[in-house]
Order: structure tokens, then sequence, then C-alpha cells
């Protein structure tokens, strides 16, 4: 497993643009690197991690499986690329004493290979301090190689999420292996007192390796979470109850409903939103290496990080200027500075107009000055990329409660209101969610005295319904949500928007039954797949049926197993 390692990415830059990092020193002994891709969770002494991204394959953060918190790491290989994408962890090297490894594994495709590793200064080979332990996913079997000899464990199902414990007497040579299963009570292996894979005892440790294959003939597909590595093996490790949701997609709302409380608080200034991914910036991989060569990396790290401001120098390319420029004015919006903010702002979005998340500041910089019909505009214009993401929902109440005036939300339940629906189709499309700029082009061509009065009716729609839920005013915002359906159903307008609102309203009651049935007939009435299809699944989760569960995860991703 010996590389030419050609370029290379620092993970914990990765976790501090996303907003994840801890602070240094927040986690101590018995722990020599904690982490779980989530919330409080990166510690790693006085080393790291490293993500190798070479040719086509890729080591990312991703919020499509989970075992904690919100994200998992997804490592993606490309047969024939000439390479394998790897992550890689260091920490002080052993020589003796004892040390525990526990992950959780995910793989879509059993058949495809990945290999972990624990090894030491002699890297990744079979001989004197180098490989100890060596688990292999190959033709849908998990094997791992001890004493030289690769030996079968179990057949590993499709997305399926297997917690692994590995507890290792460095100076003997020797692990205990327990595996457990996702809704199996009993774990799936356990072993006792196993040779390492080098046979070596007493053979140094000071790294681990997740990758895919060697010969690059592999296209696996995995996904680790919960990656701990410790030097006492009685210390605690986190629990196994995979799929494990403690946080589901309602849950966010329960966040922003926090947030949303906080900032309705007399003299509360309003506050940026946290960026959650490099595209929200408008960052691509190339800028960041550019970053790395030009020596900024750490000052870009610490502009998206939560916290003070930090300058970057004039001569940065444009998209970071423009995230200092935001930054800055993040400051100043939570000083309560408002003019001075959306200054900043406007200046970032001339520098980088693609970065979205300057967009979405910019509309809490507008609400602060109460500049409404610059509110309105703004909102209708960012819709169609955040109208389904928490921070927007958190904006529109917000709007709505500074305004104060959320009466005509009920003007589409009124006899006048479905007549007009009857007659234009494009409000019907509007009334549903739809404002895009081919919608509101239509409706300002049919109706060119009436058309603002429509997109505001829209716009009320949405932020009385957000209002209820971050407010915690579930059964309210459901039976609207129902209201508004029900009326776009009665003109034949696209009613899948409002059925998957009032699913999200009952989900957040944790009413499941109703909201399986409000999703299932939100699919039918066309609302996103992708969307319904997850919500689905984390309420088969709460009910206790895993295997639906995981049906709904294949339906979308697609079905694997090798049977």
């Amino acid at each position: 497993m010996k590389r030419y390692r050609l370029r290379i990415l620092s993970l914990i830059f990765l976790l501090a643009v996303l907003s994840l990092a801890v602070p240094a020193g927040a986690a101590s002994p018995p722990f020599l690197v904690r982490y779980s891709f989530d919330d409080g969770l990166t510690d790693t002494g006085p080393d790291t991690f490293t993500v190798f991204r070479h040719a086509k394959g890729s080591v990312q953060l991703s919020t499509a499986f989970h075992v904690s918190g919100y994200r998992s790491l997804e490592i993606r290989d490309v047969a024939g690329d000439g390479d394998f994408p790897e992550l890689q962890g260091f920490f002080p090297e052993r020589r003796d004493g004892r040390l525990f490894l526990h992950f959780a594994l995910l793989v879509t495709n059993p058949r495809a290979e990945l290999n972990v590793a624990l090894a030491g200064p002699g890297w990744f080979e079979l001989g004197k301090d180098g490989i100890a332990l060596w688990l292999i996913v190959k033709n849908g079997v998990l094997r791992h190689v001890s004493d030289s000899i690769p030996k079968r464990l179990l057949r590993i199902k499709p997305f399926t999420w297997y917690g692994i414990d590995v507890d290792y007497d460095v100076a003997r040579g020797r692990y205990d292996l327990r595996i457990a299963e996702e809704g199996n009570p009993k774990p799936v292996v356990s072993l006792k007192s196993q040779p390492n894979a080098s046979s070596q005892p007493g053979a140094a440790v000071d790294v681990f390796s997740f990758i895919g294959d060697l010969k690059d003939k592999s296209n696996v597909v995995y996904y680790l979470d919960d990656v701990v590595l410790g030097s006492d093996p009685d210390a605690r490790r986190p629990e196994f109850v995979a799929p494990g949701r403690r946080k589901f997609f309602v849950d966010l709302f329960a966040e922003q409903a926090s947030e949303f409380r906080k900032l309705r608080q007399p003299g509360s200034p309003l506050s940026c939103p946290p960026v959650l991914n490099l595209s929200e910036a408008a960052l691509s991989r190339q800028d960041l290496s550019e970053a790395r060569a030009g020596g900024r990396l750490e000052a870009l790290e610490a502009l998206l990080a939560p916290g003070p401001t930090a300058a970057i120098d004039p001569s940065a390319p444009p998209k970071l200027q423009a995230v200092a420029l935001w930054k800055a004015g993040c400051a100043e919006l939570a000083k309560g500075q408002a003019e001075e903010a959306l200054k900043a702002f406007d200046a970032a979005a001339r520098q980088s107009p693609e970065a979205g998340i300057i967009g979405l500041s910019r509309l809490l910089a507008l609400t602060a000055l109460k500049r409404w019909p610059e509110v309105d505009d703004l909102l209708v214009d960012l819709h169609t990329r955040w109208g389904n993401d928490p921070r927007y929902a958190l904006a529109s109440a917000l709007i709505a409660a500074q305004r104060g005036d959320l009466g005509e939300a009920r003007a589409w339940l009124e006899p006048a209101a479905a007549e007009a629906l009857r007659r234009e189709p494009p409000l019907g499309r509007l009334a549903g969610g739809d404002w895009s700029d081919g919608v509101i082009a239509a409706l300002r061509a049919g109706d060119p005295q009436g058309w603002k009065r429509w997109r505001a009716l829209g716009i009320a729609s949405e932020q009385s319904f957000h209002l209820a839920m971050l407010e915690g005013r579930t059964a309210e915002a459901r039976d609207y949500a129902l209201q508004m359906a029900r009326r776009l159903q009665d003109v034949k307008a696209p009613a899948g928007a409002w059925l998957e609102r009032a699913g999200d309203a009952a989900f957040a009651r944790r009413d499941l039954a109703e909201a399986r049935q409000l999703y299932g007939q939100a699919k039918l009435e066309g609302a996103r797949e992708v969307s319904i299809l997850l919500k689905l699944a984390d309420v088969h989760y709460l009910l206790g049926d895993l295997a639906a569960e995981k049906a709904l995860r294949e339906t979308f991703y697609g079905s694997l197993d090798p049977r």
C-alpha cells in the first residue's frame, strides 16, 4: 500500500470550513483520535488526519447516511483511474501498552473491495513494524488478516451499518475483535486474542488508513462514522445503535427554532447563517489548492469558521476576498450595524456572485433595516436555491415576525383566489411553491397590474408556515399546509410541496402514521423524490421497521444486494 503522494488536503481544514472543528485541547486522553464528522467531534493530539484525493476518487463529508449527528465520511473509489482515495490518520508511535479502535462502517456494494489497516513505521506491508490490523471487504465478505492469513468473518449486507471494535495489546501483538450489525442485538463477530496481521509481537503502530482496493479495480463507495482511537480499552466508546439517527431532518427545524427564539429577544441583533458546505461560499477544490499553494489556507480556514474576523491579504483571489468581506459584514451585523454589514455583503457579492451564503446574509441585513420591498425581491430570488433549507426558513420567519402581518396568507383559501387559480396556471405553480424566474415572468405577463400582490401572497403563505413551525405551533402549521394542499388539489395545481410540509409538521409532532401517509401523498403529487424517500426512511426507522427503512434507502441509492 505504498504510494506516491501527489496532492494533500488536511481534513482538519475541511472540518473547519464546515464549521465542525472543536477548539484545540477540547478532548483529552485516553483518546488519541476522536472523530465523528459532526458536532464537537474532532481532536487529534499532536498529529492530524490527512485526506488523499487522487484522480477521480473522492473523500468527502456526506449527509446521506450517518450513525450520529448529521454527517459521515464518504470514500468513493473509481476503477482504472491510476490511484485510490484515502483517509489516513496519524498518532504518536506506540510499541507497548494497549489501544482500542472503534468505527462504524456502511458499504453500498459489498462485492467491491475496500481495505482498513492499522500500521507502524514499516508502513503498509506484512513485515517488521508493518501492518498490525488489516480488514478487507471483497466479494461480499469481510475478512481480517491474522498471522498473515486472510480469514473470513461474515457476509456483509449492503446499506447496513456495522460497528467495529478492536482491543489491541501492542506488546503481545494480539487483538480482540467485536462486530455489531444494525438491527441485531447480539454481536455478529466476537473473537479473542487474534495474532496481528504480521504476526509480530511488539510491532510499533502510528497510522491507520481507509482506502478502496490495491489493484485499482474497485468502484467501492462506503461510509465511515464515529472513528475513535484510544489508549485505554476501558474508556467509554460511542454507542452503536445504528442507524442511530439521534437527529432527524425535523430536528434541524428544532435547532433553528432555538436560534429564532434567541434572535427574537429584545435588543438581539441578527447574525449570519453558518457555512455548511464549501459551495455555499462558491469555493471549489481548485480554489482550495490555490489557497494552499499561496499560503492562505489557514487564513481562509479562520474566515469560514465561527468566531472573530481575520484579515486576508489584498493580493488574494476574488473569491477569498469575498469571503473576507462576508465575514467582516457578519461582524457588523452581529454588532447591530446593519447598514455597514449590507455594504460589506454587497462588495462581497460583486467579488463572488455565485456565493449563496452572501445572498442569504444580505437578506438578514435588509430585514434588520426593514427595507421590505428589497426583502421580498431577494426572498423570491433565493427561493429556488434555499427554499428547502432551515436557514432560509429561519430568515423567512424572522421577516414575518418583524412585519407582523400575515393576514393575507389566508387569502389563498378565499373563493376569489380559487377562481384566479383556475384561470391562471402560473398562479397555481406559484401558490404550490414554484417561484422560479419562468413562473414569475409568466405571472407578470398575464397580470401586469396585480402580479406583485399574488407574489406577496405566495411569500406570506410560506412565512405563515415557517413562523408557526419555529414558534412550536406544529398543529397549526400542519392544518394550514393541508388547507393549502386541498385548495391546490381543487384547482388541479401542484400540491406536493404543501403535502410534504404537512408531513414535516406531523413528523415534528411525532405523529408518525400521519407523516407517513402525507409523505406518500406528497410523492404522488409531485414532491421532490429525494426528499420524500429520505424523510420516509426516518419515519420507518422511528416506527422500528428497519427493513422498510433500508428498502427506502435502496430505492434512492440503488439496490446492490449481492443475492
